[in-house]
């Protein structure tokens, strides 16, 4: 688990084209060991970019407006996954 936090609407250079931190992520960085990609941002709340269909509960997750309650929806979405970012 991890989280990323601080200048996180920077743009990554990827060769030529330059990317979002989601994009990098979903794209370069985990497009084969993550099965399912959360986004968790404080005011707009939780997206999924990418999702396994055996997640269970994501209504939950994605309906979460309220820090305490999408950030355990997220704890929940992590430790009942193994390939889960």
């Amino acid at each position: 688990m991890f989280v990323l936090h601080g200048n996180v609407f920077d743009g990554i250079v990827d060769g030529r084209k330059l990317r979002t931190l989601t994009e990098f992520l979903c794209e370069m960085l985990f497009p084969d060991t993550r099965e399912t990609i959360a986004v968790y941002n404080v005011a707009t709340g939780v997206r999924m970019p990418k999702r396994a269909s055996t997640v269970t509960g994501f209504e939950d997750l994605l309906l979460a407006t309220q820090k305490d309650r999408a950030l355990a929806a997220l704890e929940r979405l992590l430790i009942q996954s193994t390939r889960a970012a």
